[in-house]
């Protein structure tokens, strides 16, 4: 299934996302 592979690729953006301060992210608010 794709979304398997969507779920992988995701997770570690996700991890990248959460340190840099990007607008949406819980490290932009705080």
């Amino acid at each position: 299934m794709e979304i398997r592979r969507i779920f992988g690729v995701r997770r570690p953006l996700i991890g990248v996302i959460h340190l840099l301060p990007l607008p949406g992210s819980p490290g932009w608010r705080g």
